[in-house]
C-alpha cells in the first residue's frame, strides 16, 4: 500500500488490488506537504499542511479523525 499526493488530492495505491489509484482524501481546500502512513500499520495516515496542521485520517473510508497545530509553518 502506498500514498501519494497528486494535484491536492491524497491517493491511496494497492498494486495486489486493482492496481489503480484510489482517491482517499480530496485535500484541493489546503495546501499539504506531505502524508504518510501513521503505524503500527496502515489502518491510518497522517498529513501536514504549510500552516503546520497535522491531521489523522482513516485509510478505510478517508474519515478526519483529528488534528493538531504546530503553530509553526512547514517546510519539505
Amino acid at each position: 500500500l502506498f500514498l501519494f499526493i497528486y494535484q491536492g488530492t491524497v491517493y491511496s495505491y494497492r498494486p495486489a488490488h486493482s492496481g489503480e489509484a484510489v482517491k482517499l482524501l480530496d485535500t484541493s481546500s489546503s495546501c499539504f506537504l506531505a502524508a504518510d502512513f501513521l503505524t503500527p500499520g496502515n489502518n491510518y495516515c497522517v498529513s501536514v499542511t504549510i500552516a503546520g496542521e497535522v491531521q489523522v485520517w482513516s485509510l478505510e473510508d478517508g474519515t478526519f479523525l483529528s488534528k493538531l497545530n504546530l503553530g509553526t509553518e512547514v517546510q519539505v
